[in-house]
Order: C-alpha cells, then structure tokens, then sequence
C-alpha cells in the first residue's frame, strides 16, 4: 500500500502524471483544485484557503485506514503538509512516494499555463496570472525528503510514468 503525494508549481504538469499513475495502479486520486472548487461552490469558503489540503489528508487517512492506497495532487509547497503525509503513510505502515514535479523549459511551463487559463480547465476555481504562479513558485519549500523523485515535465508522460514505477518495490 503507498500513499503518492504529487507536488510542485501551478501548470507544471503533476496532474497529468498523477492522474496517469492513479489509472495505473487503480487507487483513488485526490486533487487540490477540485477540492478548492467544491469548496468554494458550496460557499464553505469565500478565497483561497489551506482547507482543501486538510481535506485530501484526511482522505488519504480515510483510504489508508481501510488498505486503500492513494494519490494526492497539489501545490503542496509547504514542508509541513507533506510531513503530515508522511506521518499518516507510517501511521497505516504505507509507502510514502514524495513526487516533485517542475518543468525546466520555462516557455513551455508557460504555454501549459495559458492554455489552462484560457481553456474551461478544472483548475478554475482560481485564475492565477503568470506573476502569481512564479511568486507560488518563488516560494515553494524545498524538499527534505531523502527519496523524493523529482520529474521534469519536460520528458514525456510515459516517461515520468515509467522512472517512477521502475523505482519503487511494490511488494
């Protein structure tokens, strides 16, 4: 049982991967954007909060505690977050699988953006400009984790998919 956590700067491909991953393996994928819009469309918050991020690691808890592995996907640009999931994988005796996920060719990083801010994209909850992404960026955690696998978005989604699945025991 593993519990992914998928992390790294807005439109910097994680949710493509993460979502290939949790088709892959067939465990439930949690996404921050899609817990920030339902938040925000039920009226339970009225901006931008850290809500949604406490809601997707109680439902990595939730999963884990019943042998469920998950996936989670967000910024997740704060050390303290992750360490909480990494308490809970070890909580339930999972394999945390830290995912950094940055695209090194800045005009492509970029194009990725506008096209999600240009096109109905569920990330629409929030409408970031490309100053806010580098200042989300800017202030991103660096992280800690000895085996963190940082993939750059650069190579191809099957690529990423394959160096993080040759590298893991799954026994």
């Amino acid at each position: 049982m593993y519990l992914f956590m998928f992390s790294g700067a807005p439109a910097s491909g994680k949710s493509t991967i993460a979502k290939a991953i949790a088709t892959h393996f067939e465990v439930p994928y949690f996404a921050r954007d899609d817990a920030q819009r339902f938040l925000l469309q039920q009226g339970l918050v009225t901006e931008n909060t850290v809500h949604s991020y406490i809601w997707m690691l109680e439902m990595a808890r939730v999963q884990l505690s019943v042998n469920v592995g998950c996936i989670l996907d967000g910024v997740f640009g704060k050390q303290s977050f992750r360490d909480k999931a990494q308490q809970i994988a070890q909580h339930f005796d999972a394999q945390f699988i830290p995912v950094h996920c940055f695209c090194s060719d800045v005009t492509l990083w970029k194009s990725r953006w506008y096209q999600r801010a240009t096109t109905n994209h569920p990330a629409h909850w929030n409408n970031p400009t490309w100053a806010d992404v580098e200042q989300i960026a800017s202030r991103f955690e660096k992280w800690t984790h000895p085996d963190v696998i940082r993939l750059n978005t650069v190579n191809s989604v099957e690529m990423n998919v394959s160096k993080i699945t040759n590298n893991l025991n799954f026994g």
